[in-house]
């Protein structure tokens, strides 16, 4: 009959011969460690709880009866450890908890990691965020809390997104520089720099609704897209025959653009310092009866219609001198 001596024995002989590096000592004490962690009772989860912290602190996380898995996940594996469960029943038991019917793959991914390894998800979370999003005047501990629900939940770009700018615009409202600072971020400069393309005037809730992907009251969430859908029909709305450029893919910008180049060269202006949504410009994209104008009407107008100060500029006043001279010879005694 094996003795627990010679059990022990047998251990760490088999131990050295399958080519441990420990000292028959160390063996020994590895030994008596596993009995003392089979031998120590475990009647309930407080008990499992204590013998997990004694040998592995790492996971006592698992056993938090007020932690992500739960009081029945911590009764399950109490169960398992006392009835000694096989892995198909184990797996059966944890299947019917509360957590792992309702928890999303990636957030049982998560919450499986040991805490040092979550910490390494969540801080390359919040270096993506520093990095694309900048200054939102959000302090560490929000950067965290943000970081810490787009790991766990495996959210995708537009997801994360919106909850940072959720984030930002739901502060307190007597701090007043996060909403500003949203509002004046990378993407919102790109909403509206899209607007001023479609000669669209876009509201600050349009911006936070995209950025946050909260629908405004009995409406719809708007996305970027729904936004420049929207964008579209206005103009195609208010000019239909620019319909098939407007489908092509092609901003008001665009069309306006060589328009803008030409009025630039006749009016000798600087192209940035010309609106083509404004004043007399708009004259460019024409009517609904008209179409939009050729380019030759288009300089003829720029040169006769005084609202655009042609007569201003150096080459009105070299045409109006070579023009005179050759009146004045055709007519007079200038020679």
């Amino acid at each position: 009959m094996a003795t627990p001596d010679n059990k022990r024995k047998e251990y760490i002989d088999s131990q050295i011969k399958a080519g441990s590096a420990k000292t028959r000592k160390e063996l020994g004490i590895e030994y008596d460690d596993l009995q003392l962690r089979k031998t120590a009772d475990v009647a309930n989860i407080d008990d499992l709880r204590a013998k997990v912290l004694r040998f592995l602190p790492a996971y006592a996380y698992l056993l938090d009866k007020n932690g992500p898995f739960g009081l029945d996940v911590a009764q399950v594996l109490a169960n398992a450890v006392k009835s000694d469960f096989q892995t198909p029943r184990l797996e059966g038991e944890l299947q019917n908890t509360s957590y792992f019917k309702t928890a999303q793959a990636s957030v049982r991914t998560f919450d499986a990691l040991k805490a040092q390894d979550q910490e390494v998800v969540i801080n390359k979370a919040k270096s993506l965020i520093r990095t694309k999003y900048g200054n939102l005047n959000l302090d560490d501990q929000a950067i965290t809390d943000i970081s810490r629900t787009i790991a766990r939940n495996g959210l995708d770009d537009v997801a994360a997104g919106n909850l940072i700018y959720s984030k930002s615009f739901s502060m307190e409202p007597r701090n007043l520089v996060v909403p500003s600072l949203a509002m004046s971020s990378p993407d919102a400069s790109r909403l509206k720099t899209l607007a001023k393309n479609y000669n669209y005037p876009i509201t600050d809730d349009e911006i936070k609704h995209v950025l946050t992907g909260k629908a405004a009251p009995g409406q719809n969430p708007l996305t970027e897209a729904d936004l420049l859908n929207k964008m579209k029909l206005q103009i195609k709305g208010a000019m239909p025959y620019l319909s098939d450029q407007i489908d092509a893919g092609l901003s008001l910008e665009d069309i306006g653009a060589t328009y803008k180049k030409y009025a630039a060269s006749v009016l000798e202006k600087d192209p940035n310092s010309i609106n083509m949504f404004d004043g007399p410009y708009l004259a460019a994209f024409g009517s609904k009866d008209t179409g939009q104008m050729s380019l030759g009407d288009w300089v003829a107008k720029l040169k006769t219609d005084p609202k655009f100060g042609y007569q201003n500029t150096k080459q009105a006043n070299q045409d109006a001198t070579s023009i005179g001279l050759s009146i004045a010879k055709a007519f007079g005694k200038v020679k």
